[in-house]
């Protein structure tokens, strides 16, 4: 018996049968599933890898550097402070969850700017992770590794892809 969660439906077709469709129930080969993910995870550290090496940008990285200063790393003792200012909601977009995250970022990758991008790759990781095994319910392992994989590719990610050339 599986204790796998999924979502059966039941569906009349047009002679009037009835017939059982289930959601979320894999019949693909565990070693399979698992190729797939680390076909995925792999992708995404091949892309992201040239990132670090790389430092701080005047471009994306201001907050980080405008946060910090001169010193190491934002203190602890500033934290709070930080995040009151930046998430106020007169500077522009109201966004309290990004600037208590970026705060805390800063306050523990401080100037590292690999640390930072390891932070990156493993918040991606996550998202490739969850998206693959909510994927692999519903499409074959390949569908899922490429699908898994969407947010990070494209022009809407193509810094990934730029900065091994930038880097040199």
């Amino acid at each position: 018996m599986s204790h796998e969660p999924h979502l059966d439906a039941r569906v009349v077709s047009s002679s009037g049968h009835t017939e059982k469709i289930s959601f979320g129930e894999t019949s693909a080969h565990p070693i399979v599933t698992m190729s797939g993910l680390v076909v995925s995870l792999g992708t995404l550290l091949y892309m992201m890898w040239p990132a670090f090496r790389i430092p701080f940008g005047i471009i994306d990285d201001h907050e980080i550097v405008d946060m910090i200063g001169d010193r190491p790393r934002l203190p602890l003792s500033e934290l709070p402070g930080t995040f009151v200012d930046r998430a106020d909601e007169d500077l522009g977009r109201f966004r309290p969850l990004y600037w208590l995250f970026r705060a805390i970022e800063s306050s523990t990758a401080g100037q590292n700017s690999t640390w930072w991008y390891v932070d990156r790759f493993v918040l991606a990781a996550i998202t490739v992770v969850a998206l693959y095994v909510l994927l692999i319910r519903f499409v074959p392992a390949p569908w899922a590794t490429v699908i898994s994989l969407l947010p990070f590719a494209g022009p809407q990610a193509e810094t990934w892809s730029r900065l091994e050339r930038v880097c040199q």
